[in-house]
């Protein structure tokens, strides 16, 4: 049996435990990571939270790097993430504050760097 089999079979909480000891944190930890409770994290662990909040479940997901496909079905890689870092959503949110002309030069600029390097 492969391991996406595997965790297709597995409950959100078996996945979320499966991640947790794959990136070596304890519940306390990542907790303090998350900034929610160990008892929210053991709630899910063990599958006792019928239904989590979607901002606690999306602090999990970035606080491992985790793939949010593969924890909620088992799918996919667990860890590719596709979500940013802190500078490309800075980036973002300085982006989305300019004017037409400030994207088009800052556009230019980021195409002309890539191409140089």
């Amino acid at each position: 049996m492969s391991e996406e089999s595997q965790f297709k079979k597995m409950t959100r909480g078996d996945r979320l435990r499966w991640m947790i000891e794959h990136r070596g944190y304890t519940q306390v930890q990542l907790a303090k990571k998350c900034g929610i409770t160990q008892a929210a994290i053991s709630n899910i662990v063990t599958d006792s939270s019928r239904k989590p909040s979607a901002p606690t479940l999306l602090r999990l997901v970035e606080a491992l790097e985790m793939n949010p496909d593969w924890f909620f079905t088992g799918e996919g890689n667990p860890s590719a993430t596709g979500l940013i870092d802190e500078d490309e959503r800075a980036l973002v949110r300085a982006f989305r504050q300019m004017d037409k002309s400030g994207r088009m030069m800052l556009l230019a600029a980021s195409k002309a760097y890539v191409q140089k390097a």
